[in-house]
Order: structure tokens, then sequence, then C-alpha cells
């Protein structure tokens, strides 16, 4: 609820636009931000490099799959 309230006063203000800190850190987040970034998604494996054919024959199958 504070931080909605600290959101709607920023409205109040005469000049704007308005960047401030809230003044707490949201919980459950270390301090120093010393955690490794992932994607959520689960991004297949590149295939090996293939043959001109092959390589062909893969973008044929992907356009026409679509």
């Amino acid at each position: 609820m504070r931080v909605l309230r600290a959101a709607l006063e920023l409205l109040t203000r005469e000049r704007g636009p308005v960047l401030e800190d809230f003044p707490d850190d949201a919980p459950g987040v270390p301090a120093e931000g010393d955690e490794a970034w992932a994607c959520p998604l689960p991004l297949p494996v590149p295939a090996s490099p293939a043959t001109g054919e092959e390589a062909f024959a893969r973008q044929l199958l992907a356009e026409v799959g679509r």
C-alpha cells in the first residue's frame, strides 16, 4: 500500500517528469545484485553445421511448415 501511495503522490507534483527512488528495497532481492541472469525460455540447441544442400532443405521445410 505504501508503494501505491508514494506513486500517487508523484501525480500531485506541479512539475515533471518526476523520477524518485522508493526508500525500501524489494523483498527477496539481494542488495548487491550479484545474481546471474538466465533465459526463462527453453530454447532448442542449434543444429550442427550442414552442407549447402542440407541447409537449403531445412530452410525449405521450415518455410513450407509455417
